[in-house]
């Protein structure tokens, strides 16, 4: 797994609750279209400063998914409060997981 996966699925969370597509299909194809200022230079800078300092613990990843990938979804979620991230002991170790909750609440929410 990779950084490059963590960011698709950063931006995959982000467009799913920015827009709520209908259609699965075109939700890839239209992340870009809908996103682009914000995801190639503030997301995909905190991204980067996020998966630099944190994806050591991405393995304490409880889920299916890898962790690169459940960690970028879980990024998105939990610097904007949206119920669902890191804090989840379903899906990360306990201790691994506040860590990861706090490292992404300091980012601070996303207004798009």
């Amino acid at each position: 797994m990779s950084y490059e996966d963590f960011f698709q699925a950063y931006k995959e969370a982000a467009y799913w609750t920015q827009v709520h597509p209908d259609n699965d299909d075109e939700e890839n194809a239209r992340i870009e279209e809908v996103l682009p200022g914000y995801l190639e230079d503030e997301g995909a800078k905190d991204c980067r400063a996020f998966y630099d300092a944190h994806s050591s613990l991405f393995g304490s990843c409880l889920t299916k998914l890898s962790g690169d990938v459940q960690a970028g979804h879980d990024f998105w979620m939990t610097r904007n409060g949206h119920g669902v991230g890191f804090w989840e002991t379903d899906d990360w170790q306990e201790a691994e997981g506040e860590i990861l909750t706090q490292a992404a609440m300091a980012f601070g929410e996303v207004f798009i």
